[in-house]
Formats: structure tokens, sequence, C-alpha cells
């Protein structure tokens, strides 16, 4: 499967280097900040996204057998909470150094998830 992944994402890049308009240049990648950015955000979504996996599988077994459904309210605050958090951090963003903001909101998803492993 990672094989054939990376074959389409080869074909992928062979595409976007032909096309006369392309779902994004890959001249992009050129830019420091915009590469170092881009793979820190990929990282942080596969993280993130593991551990969302791993809590549902918790609260639909190992906390009491919820159903899928009840399992995924567990989780609505947590999204409305970074929906927030993600508005004010792009505000805030606009306004001063991008990367200070981007250090201290990946922190506290870092300290938020280290404490659900606690409890």
């Amino acid at each position: 499967m990672t094989l054939l992944g990376l074959v389409l994402f080869a074909i992928f890049i062979y595409i976007e280097t032909r096309a006369k308009s392309p779902l994004i240049s890959l001249r992009l990648f050129r830019i420091k900040m915009f590469t170092l950015s881009s793979f820190s955000y990929f990282f942080q979504y596969m993280a993130n996204n593991a551990i969302l996996f791993l809590l549902i599988m918790y609260l639909q077994g190992v906390r009491g057998g919820l159903n899928p459904f009840y399992a995924s309210i567990w989780l609505v605050p947590g999204y409305l909470l970074g929906s927030i958090a993600a508005t004010l951090g792009g505000r805030l963003a606009d306004k001063s150094d991008a990367r200070v903001i981007a250090s201290i909101g990946l922190t506290l998803q870092a300290v938020a998830t280290y404490c659900m492993t606690r409890y």
C-alpha cells in the first residue's frame, strides 16, 4: 500500500510540474518557511488524528462501552475549542509573528495531549 502511495505521489508530482494551471505550484516549496510550515502541519495532523482514533476506541471499549455516536459526542467540546482557538490564533498571527503563535499553539496542544494521557 505504501508503494502504491509513493507511485501515485510521483505521478502527481509529474503531472503538476507539467500542468498549465497546477493545483499547487511546486515552486512554493523553494520557500523555506512554507516548506517547514507544511511539514510541521502534516506531522501535527497525523499525530492529532492518531490520538483521536485511539481516544474513540478507548471511549467505545475501556471507558464503558459507549456506542460510536456517544463516543463522538465526547469529542465535540475539543473541536469547538479548537475552532475558537484557530480563529483567534489566525487573527493574532496576522498581527504578530506567526511562528511564535504557531509554536505556542503546538505547545498547548502537546500539553493537552499529555493531560489526556494522565486521566
